[in-house]
């Protein structure tokens, strides 16, 4: 509970999932240039068995969590490991659904397979199992090598899987540092947008109700027909209506609270212009200060100037070499804790 109790430390929120969680959650503070930067987070491995084992706590919704607050996300495999079990599709479908973007995969233990022909074979395999997985056009990076300290078994592509570690340290580094203000806009303003569907949906919703006569039945027919709603809306605001919630969540929303209950969108509106409000500050209030960020002069403030420092310290980049060009004689350079 240490963790979740620290306030500098952002896992406040996984108190919710119980003492049977907290009691699997451990963490430890190493000094790191590079890991005050960087948080990394260790999950579990999946159960790659076709058979559903029991856990003390609700795995897919940690994964959730995780992945919602994350701004790169590692998936990991072994060459030896490498079909997609019960577990596995479930964190693909559920927990990873819709943060694609945001995935790397990491194919481990790369020297332990042998020439280039049978490492081709297994990419080959990993990117098939994966294929049922993510339902994105654009695949995902997949990173080859071998993540240890160990010295590579002879016979393998050293250079291939230097230059691989090499990319990965750039997209924690760099990639990440990068796009994390971005990450935090696009929450930002997909929170708005679900504000407002929610508002837009219920108050929509409420001003089809019968005033006196009937009101049982009425409501009945409005939340059996809120595909009705999410239309109307989705014209009238401009929403995709890919972006509303799915229909199971608002009927159920309805069975514990009652319709009447909530004032109509035109009483809302008017009293508060939370529509007016939210709509504004989507379109734009928050376009014009991103505008005026990109706009104004001199170096990217999101640049990750901790990279440099770190490789200069190393001794891995001269001073003006771009960080693309970085040849990294040793990974575990980097991530060795500071003295």
């Amino acid at each position: 509970r240490v963790l979740t109790s620290t306030p500098n430390l952002p896992f406040k929120g996984l108190e919710r999932f119980g003492n049977d969680f907290m009691e699997c959650l451990s963490g430890m503070q190493v000094s790191s240039e590079i890991l005050k930067s960087l948080t990394l987070v260790d999950t579990p491995g999946v159960i790659e068995t076709s058979e559903v084992h029991s856990r003390a706590y609700d795995y897919i919704e940690v994964m959730k969590w995780f992945v919602e607050h994350a701004d790169l996300i590692f998936v990991m495999f072994d060459p030896t490991k490498l079909d997609a079990g019960t577990e596995l599709r479930s964190v693909f479908r559920s927990a990873l659904k819709g943060h694609e973007s945001r995935i790397r995969i990491v194919l481990n233990k790369a020297d332990s397979v042998g020439d280039n022909y049978e490492l081709m074979k297994v990419h080959g395999a990993l990117f098939w199992n994966l294929s049922n997985l993510i339902s994105t056009t654009e695949p995902p990076r997949v990173y080859v090598s071998s993540f240890w300290t160990k010295p590579y078994q002879t016979g393998t592509n050293h250079n291939l899987f230097e230059k691989e570690k090499t990319a990965l340290l750039h997209d924690m580094l760099y990639t990440v540092p990068m796009e994390a203000l971005d990450r935090k806009v696009v929450v930002f303003l997909n929170r708005i947008q679900a504000v407002l569907i929610h508002t837009c949906v219920i108050g929509t919703a409420r001003m089809k109700l019968a005033k006196y006569f009937g009101k049982s039945k009425s409501k009945t027919k409005t939340i059996d027909n809120i595909e009705k709603v999410f239309a109307e809306i989705e014209v009238k605001h401009k929403i995709p209506i890919a972006n509303f919630p799915n229909v199971d969540e608002f009927k159920q929303f309805f069975k514990t609270n009652d319709l009447y209950d909530f004032p109509k969108l035109e009483e809302w509106d008017k009293r508060q212009g939370l529509v007016q409000k939210l709509l504004q500050l989507m379109n734009i209030n928050i376009p014009q200060l991103l505008r005026s960020i990109s706009q104004a002069p001199g170096e990217d403030p999101r640049r990750a100037k901790l990279v440099q420092k770190i490789l200069t310290q190393k001794h891995l980049q001269t001073p003006g070499q771009p960080l693309h060009e970085l040849r990294a004689e040793s990974f575990e350079e980097l991530t060795d804790p500071a003295p």
